[in-house]
């Protein structure tokens, strides 16, 4: 039988001490630029991902998560489902919230996002390149682990502002890891 971390311990690793958010309690003018320094490095990488092609196969979307949980440094496991929660797996997916924002694509990145990601060439368009979302929600996800820490609370700040709401996006990701639902499509392991 498959287990689960507990619900405290979701990810692969814990995160080396961050010298960025050392230098923004120490130095705040010199700290800002850095994390703009560290941001463009990130969503250099997802500019990259923007050579990906649409996702014809299964293995195609491994590849992309495996990529994307390596380079953010974030769980496979925990980006699928938060896929799952956010899409259905459904690439095509577009859904409009009641502030009027756009949720887009697989891992439903908000449109809110778009004003930042259009300084890196990431527009609505290519986010609707799954291996582009894929990216780009790693990246976020990886932004929530910076701003708090490695713990279910960032999962819950990918969807949600206030706590309760966020408690119960992160129990509904947790619960469909307990279920194994985020598991690899293939075998795929290039």
């Amino acid at each position: 039988m498959r287990t689960v971390a507990p619900y405290g311990q979701i990810f692969k690793t814990a995160l080396p001490d961050d010298p960025v958010e050392f230098l923004l309690a120490a130095q705040p003018s010199t700290s800002k630029i850095l994390l703009v320094a560290r941001t463009l490095v990130q969503l250099a990488a997802v500019i990259a991902a923007l050579l990906c092609h649409s996702l014809a196969t299964a293995a195609e979307a491994d590849r992309c998560f495996r990529q994307a949980s390596e380079r953010y440094a974030v769980s496979e496991e925990i980006l699928r489902a938060i896929a799952l929660q956010e899409s259905g797996m459904n690439a095509d997916a577009v859904n409009r919230n009641r502030d009027g924002s756009l949720d887009i694509g697989l891992m439903q990145i908000n449109s809110t996002w778009l004003p930042k990601l259009a300084q890196y060439g990431i527009t609505y368009q290519t986010l609707q390149e799954p291996c582009v979302n894929i990216h780009v929600g790693a990246w976020i996800l990886a932004h929530n682990i910076a701003q708090v820490g490695n713990t279910w609370r960032s999962v819950g700040m990918y969807n949600a502002r206030t706590p309760w709401k966020q408690q119960r996006y992160a129990r509904g990701v947790y619960n469909r890891l307990a279920r194994g639902e985020a598991r690899r499509s293939t075998g795929a392991s290039d």
